[in-house]
């Protein structure tokens, strides 16, 4: 199941790990998102949340959707990653305001 949870942002769920194995299919997130180089965090086994970088506040509203949505306990990870060619690498947006959400969620973890 996929929801757009705010503008840019999906949220990808599955029953087991399914949600999260996504992550190996980099062409369905492309298609998911419409980015080729989209960012992606996997806060729980369960989901994936995947955003369009080129839509501004999208990658903003990735980090704050995993903050405010799902306990701390629950949490396995709040690094985010961008897709390059057809490997995940760790991502740290450009723009202050980006970098201060994710330094800040980094911190958390």
């Amino acid at each position: 199941r996929q929801d757009e949870c705010a503008p840019g942002v999906w949220a990808i769920e599955g029953k087991g790990a399914l949600g999260s194995a996504l992550i190996l299919l980099p062409d369905r997130i492309r298609q998911i998102t419409g980015s080729d180089a989209p960012v992606a965090m996997i806060p729980e086994p369960t989901t994936i949340l995947v955003a369009n970088p080129d839509i501004p506040g999208a990658v903003e509203q990735l980090v704050a959707s995993c903050l405010d949505n799902l306990p701390q306990e629950d949490r396995i990870s709040v690094r985010t990653y961008r897709l390059e060619g057809e490997s995940w690498q760790p991502f740290v947006a450009g723009d202050p305001e980006v970098r201060d959400v994710c330094q800040y969620a980094r911190k958390r973890e």
